[in-house]
């Protein structure tokens, strides 16, 4: 692992970044877009601006479809969103997100989010395997999640010594098994591309935002150790990736600390507790 970035590295790795993804997306006549951070659209994280309630953007999915519906062509944004969860060392408030939407197929998606991440890294290809996400359940704790109770999932769970409780729900606990001990183990020998991901585990499932009307038909995580870097989701004719920004920089620089690759100004910077 690579020693801590000083802020000029942090600055330079970031904007060598941007310019590779930007150079990516106008190679292939892909529409750069910029939508608004504040919104008058709900969501979780409310702000107070002015005499009006604004909300700061938790997801760009439903705003980049539609776009792509509006200018009748692939468009792309580099952008920043914020979730409140709990920060980590691979998550923030505050993130960067590389999102683009097209009309097409999921293959085609799968194929250009290859060659864009080979592209950044500089590589010829991406070479990942495919693994069903019910398998990855399967293979690493011999759980069938399309059957399990809510007992078989409480009982896995404490058999692994996990202490946080996921309530009644079975999904809450499958989310916790996955969080801890499959999403960790995930890409290291080569990169991998978990697909058919249940729908209510789908991001857009998670935010709670009422205007949110898409429906994912098929989706994948792509994981590379243990970074889960991007997000492909199929909605109807239309399709969408998500990159982070922030990971993928990790990635380059040998980081194991999100808030290794991003940069504050001084007077700005606080000590923050991150989790593992």
């Amino acid at each position: 692992m690579a020693s801590t970035l000083a802020p000029l590295e942090i600055i330079r790795l970031r904007a060598y970044l941007l310019a590779r993804i930007r150079s990516f997306f106008q190679q292939r006549t892909v529409l750069e877009v910029d939508s608004m951070t504040l919104s008058r659209l709900p969501s979780a994280l409310k702000v107070g601006v002015g005499h009006i309630d604004a909300y700061l953007p938790e997801s760009i999915d439903a705003i980049m479809r539609e776009l792509a519906n509006l200018t009748g062509q692939s468009v792309y944004q580099v952008g920043h969103l914020y979730r409140d969860e709990p920060k980590s060392r691979k998550h923030l408030a505050e993130f960067c997100l590389v999102s683009w939407w097209q009309q097409g197929s999921f293959t085609a998606l799968k194929q250009q989010l290859s060659e864009l991440v080979a592209y950044l890294c500089g590589s010829s290809e991406l070479v990942w395997q495919e693994r069903p996400y019910v398998d990855a359940f399967q293979q690493r704790l011999n759980l069938d999640i399309r059957q399990a109770s809510l007992k078989t999932c409480k009982e896995a769970a404490n058999s692994l010594g996990v202490r946080q409780q996921g309530g009644d729900q079975v999904q809450a606990w499958i989310s916790l098994l996955y969080r801890h001990f499959i999403e960790p183990t995930l890409g290291y020998e080569q990169a991998l591309l978990l697909t058919e991901i249940p729908q209510t585990f789908m991001p857009m499932a998670q935010i709670k935002q009422e205007y949110v009307a898409l429906t994912t038909t098929e989706s994948a995580y792509l994981y590379i150790d243990g970074l889960k870097l991007a997000t492909i989701q199929q909605c109807g004719e239309y399709g969408g990736v998500s990159l982070g920004f922030e990971r993928l920089a990790m990635l380059l620089a040998e980081q194991m600390r999100i808030d290794h690759v991003c940069w504050q100004p001084a007077h700005a910077q606080t000590k923050v507790e991150l989790n593992p």
